[in-house]
């Protein structure tokens, strides 16, 4: 319970320090204006954390001292193997996305990220990918106005 307080106190700090930096942003008429973004996703991120905090708050404590965290067991369980692939995939993604474009990169960073937490099923990987992919690329290209890496070979 007190770590999910810290936790939602300092992102409701880390919020509003974020919101107040977009008020250094240079003004722009062309399409949405650069601090519409940052400005959403800081308001949404202090919302969650009251959320986070309340919920917390109105929490029963528990009767019984939850079990305790162990590096062992989240080593066994691969957890640490999977956090580092998934480092190791952001890179890649990062390295080839110039390359490859961004709906390929982002496609099959979105399928590697889903076969590392497990997923099996092809049909899944595969709509995760396509829908996933084509989604963002709608949003930044199409919405924001963002200039997104193409691939250039077709």
């Amino acid at each position: 319970m007190r770590a999910d307080v810290a936790i939602g106190i300092l992102l409701l700090f880390l919020s509003s320090a974020m919101f107040a930096l977009t008020f250094t942003f240079p003004d722009q008429t062309v399409a949405l204006s650069p601090t519409f973004f940052p400005r959403l996703v800081t308001l949404c991120m202090a919302g969650l954390a009251c959320v986070l905090v309340v919920k917390a708050l109105r929490r029963p404590r528990p009767m019984k001292a939850a079990s305790t965290f162990s590096a062992a067991t989240w080593i066994r369980q691969g957890h640490v193997q999977r956090i580092a692939a998934m480092v190791a995939l952001g890179f890649v993604y990062t390295q080839v996305l110039d390359s490859l474009g961004f709906l390929i990169a982002t496609g099959l960073f979105l399928a590697g990220t889903v076969l590392l937490f497990m997923e099996r099923r092809w049909t899944v990987v595969l709509a995760v990918a396509i829908l996933g992919s084509s989604a963002l690329y709608g949003v930044f290209r199409m919405i924001f106005k963002v200039p997104l890496p193409r691939f250039d070979l077709f």
